[in-house]
């Protein structure tokens, strides 16, 4: 999966800064992005090419332009994707529905609604499902139906609410292909945060009932990731 991603931002430093940021998110969750800037709309309507963007940074308080009209002639020209506004001040945040804007980030960006918003739309544009491959077969597993995923001698078994598969692939090399809410707990273990009811220091509840130990050197991050939910 590779998502693309257009920033129309006519302040240089700035542009770049938030390239980097987007860039730096997604190879650390082992994720294709593409990044282009652009200081103005003028030559993005020129081709079709601008609805193949999954999402735009659109500044509201361009030079010569508004974000907002910038949004609307997307939106009348049938862009179906996700336009989060770029803007320094608080009153042009209700600007947005009439475009079902995605979200509004105040500069300077917080990054933790920056990552917020990043994993929103990695979670939506990713495949929903889990591919697993054995040597006579192959299945399609919803990641909503994981519970978690466990290691032992060199292969895995994923434990799904109804049924468990087995392949041979490695815990850290799954890990890879998981959405962001997948999340290592033990060395021999990942979770789906998603299905997480309870966290102790030592344990972690799946949906009320499964208990599965939680590893110190993972604490920390579980706990992060179970708080912002």
């Amino acid at each position: 999966m590779n998502i693309h991603v257009t920033i129309i931002e006519d302040e240089e430093r700035f542009a770049q800064d938030l390239t980097e940021k987007i860039r730096n998110w997604f190879h650390a969750h082992h994720l294709e992005v593409a990044v282009k800037w652009y200081p103005s709309s003028h030559h993005i309507f020129f081709t079709s090419s601008y609805l193949a963007t999954d999402v735009y940074f659109l500044d509201i308080s361009l030079k010569e332009e508004n974000g907002v009209d910038i949004a609307k002639k997307l939106r009348a020209h049938n862009y179906k994707g996700h336009i989060i506004f770029l803007t320094g001040f608080q009153e042009y945040v209700f600007e947005g529905y009439s475009v079902r804007a995605l979200d509004y980030l105040l500069k300077p960006i917080d990054p933790v609604k920056l990552d917020r918003d990043l994993e929103m739309i990695a979670e939506e544009l990713s495949d929903q499902n889990y591919m697993v491959r054995t040597r006579s077969e192959m299945y399609k597993i919803p990641y909503k139906e994981i519970l978690y995923i466990s290691s032992s001698n060199h292969s895995i078994e994923i434990i799904t609410e109804k049924e468990k598969f087995r392949q041979m692939i490695s815990l850290r090399e799954v890990l890879s292909h998981l959405p962001a809410y997948f999340q290592q707990c033990h060395r021999t273990i990942i979770i789906n945060m998603k299905k997480v009811t309870c966290l102790t220091d030592n344990w972690v509840v799946l949906n009320g009932k499964e208990e599965l130990p939680v590893g110190k050197k993972y604490l920390k991050k579980i706990r992060s990731t179970f708080l912002s939910q």
